[in-house]
């Protein structure tokens, strides 16, 4: 690769590292190699020429350049600014670009893009009546050398290229979660939201169409739902943690999930089990989804709507006080992690908090409700939804005996006294 390509390519793939989609961060290189010539003459790391206003507070330096006036080329010194660094300059120039140069920053096409520059809120981007098509020029030349770069990411996958992916995901709306340059279930997740929108496959697999539809897409996130006649949905499949958990967590979270929520609500299961230690299998984390003892899901009400926040730490809280197991939450993405660890693990608890809810206004709020649970007090829970779990649960006989299932609800979750139970069950 020559000297020139690779400038192009560090400049471009700085920008797409800072959220730039392709046509943006091949704007951003183009103009960089003209405002810098190459990166050989600048001084300030001021890169793309940016000229220190009134309301410029950073650093300054003076230099020596070129504008065109009434069509003829003339000497200047004028201030610009300075950064420390090249990211720096880069970072400046995308948040200057994004709100002065509206018509090339959602440009479709590199040429709309390039002519934009003479269209800013203020004015032409430079003097030069030629330098649109000087961009566009430099553009075409290189940046079709980087556009195939980016390879197909799906989960487990990891490195800056799954970093810019995230980036470019939380730009849209569609991602809150930490860059960490991991393709975790949040991710997965925050793929399959866009696609379902972009009105794509919803795979979680990031291609070539997912990839251009990100690219220039401009509409607003809409809410992430899914529709379910099934309680527990498993998406497990491209993930390490790809089995089944067991019948007993599935049974427990189906009766969790109604007695919290009430019907028509749907666990998607996208981390499910995996081989214990020592049988040879690919496996990952700790020791907990060891044979199906555990899973991570999104769960979605009736409507479709996923549920988060205060809703989502009901179950955790709800989980946690009747003795089922343990509970993490809110996961980027807004999952749940739910086991039958009733009995923590050799190193861990009984309930924890992820950075991402951590960071969230309701984080302090949902750590309380994980403690009350601990302490085994449940969430408030409608009485309709109580009622309707009651009567999912009725009295069975087994044997020569009665297995009073509905008991266990109305004594949980209407909390009666011993008078009114004796006098429900009619003795």
């Amino acid at each position: 690769m020559d000297k020139n390509q690779a400038f192009f390519n560090m400049v471009y793939n700085d920008a797409r590292e800072a959220g730039c989609n392709h046509i943006q961060a091949s704007v951003c290189a183009g103009q960089c190699i003209l405002e810098s010539n190459w990166g050989k003459t600048l001084k300030g790391n001021a890169y793309f020429g940016i000229k220190a206003g009134k309301s410029w507070t950073g650093k300054t330096q003076v230099f020596t350049t070129h504008e065109e006036v009434n069509g003829k080329r003339i000497k200047i010194q004028d201030k610009f600014r300075a950064y420390d660094s090249f990211t720096d300059s880069v970072k400046d120039y995308i948040d200057l670009m994004s709100r002065n140069f509206p018509q090339t920053w959602n440009a479709k096409t590199l040429k709309a893009a390039t002519d934009g520059l003479g269209h800013g809120k203020y004015g032409r981007y430079a003097t030069d009546s030629s330098y649109e098509d000087k961009v566009y020029r430099t553009i075409k030349k290189r940046s079709t050398k980087v556009t195939d770069e980016r390879r197909t990411l799906r989960r487990g996958d990891r490195g800056q290229d799954v970093n810019r992916l995230l980036i470019l995901l939380h730009s849209k709306g569609y991602y809150d979660g930490p860059i960490d340059g991991a393709f975790g279930g949040g991710t997965e997740a925050a793929v399959e939201h866009f696609q379902r929108d972009a009105g794509l496959k919803a795979d979680g697999v990031v291609g070539s169409q997912t990839y251009e539809a990100l690219d220039g897409w401009d509409k607003d996130a809409s809410t992430r739902t899914m529709k379910s006649v099934d309680i527990i949905v498993y998406t497990n499949q491209q993930a390490i943690r790809n089995k089944r958990c067991t019948k007993t967590l599935e049974e427990t979270l189906e009766k969790a999930l109604i007695a919290v929520y009430g019907d028509g609500v749907t666990a998607r299961i996208y981390s499910g089990g995996q081989d214990a230690k020592g049988k040879g299998t690919r496996r990952t984390g700790s020791v907990r989804h060891d044979n199906g003892k555990a899973c991570d899901a999104h769960i979605f009400d009736k409507h479709g709507n996923q549920i988060i926040g205060i809703e989502l730490a009901k179950l955790g809280q709800y989980w946690i006080a009747m003795g089922y197991g343990s509970c993490g939450l809110e996961m980027a993405g807004g999952g749940i992690h739910l086991d039958e660890w009733t009995t923590p693990p050799s190193g861990g608890a009984l309930s924890w908090t992820y950075k991402a809810s951590d960071a969230k206004s309701y984080g302090a709020e949902i750590k309380r409700m994980l403690l009350d649970g601990r302490k085994g007090i449940k969430p408030k829970l409608p009485k309709a939804v109580v009622k309707k779990a009651a009567q999912k649960f009725p009295t069975k006989e087994v044997g020569s005996g009665v297995v009073i299932v509905g008991l266990f609800w109305y004594w949980d979750n209407l909390k009666a006294d011993f008078a009114s139970l004796v006098a429900w069950l009619g003795f």
